[in-house]
């Protein structure tokens, strides 16, 4: 029998790190099973030293509105660096994030993956299914759509319905701001908000699905 124990930490850091003042611990979580083999050999290394993977969130949290938190983007028009709703220093600094954090929680999923693997009862069959993504809109998929809408305002009609979907889901997953004219060939800010919030009620309905199907017991 051997004794199979791992532990990871989330973390966030401000600056380098080095005071613990600049170390907030967001979540920490240790895991422990035992191991039958037929021989004497450790099934795993005696140790192991630990994995570290770290992203810069420092765009992330520039964007959130100090009284909700909640993410708020918006494209500087006026800024001479602004070619296109595509060209320009926002849309970079965000395409970069979010390639950033993309590679991050690749790295962070497959670790986990590899833990998922480390089974003490060969006769319970986890559904890794459930861990494939898919489950949640992606929001920026009809902006290839030509649209004639107008943009309405985002504290009434649907914008404002939107807002209240994602209260009730625990929060908005972002918001957008500013106008679109007519005959764009983007969707407006307030059916963009729309898909934003049906992308917080996938993301809470798959977080629930994996729920059932990893139970912590």
């Amino acid at each position: 029998f051997w004794s199979f124990q791992a532990t990871h930490e989330l973390y966030a850091v401000r600056g380098s790190g080095q005071d613990a003042g600049d170390r907030q611990l967001v979540f920490q979580r240790t895991g422990q099973v035992e191991l039958k083999t037929a021989s004497k050999s450790a099934p795993h290394p005696t140790s192991r030293p630990p994995s570290v993977a770290e992203v810069n969130i420092t765009w992330l949290m520039k964007q959130l509105n100090r009284s909700t938190l909640c993410p708020c983007f918006a494209i500087n028009r006026e800024a001479a660096g602004c070619h296109t709703p595509r060209r320009n220093t926002d849309a970079s600094a965000a395409q970069k994030h979010f390639s950033d954090f993309l590679r991050w929680v690749t790295t962070v999923s497959s670790h986990l993956a590899r833990l998922l693997q480390v089974q003490p009862d060969p006769t319970v069959k986890l559904d890794t299914q459930a861990l494939q993504a898919g489950a949640a809109i992606v929001p920026v998929l009809p902006l290839l759509e030509l649209s004639q809408r107008v943009a309405m305002d985002i504290d009434s009609g649907p914008a404002a319905a939107a807002a209240d979907t994602t209260a009730d889901a625990g929060g908005a997953l972002a918001l957008l701001s500013g106008s679109g004219a007519e005959g764009s060939s983007v969707l407006g800010v307030a059916d963009m908000n729309l898909l934003l919030a049906e992308e917080m009620r996938g993301l809470s309905e798959a977080r629930s699905n994996l729920q059932q199907a990893f139970p912590s017991t």
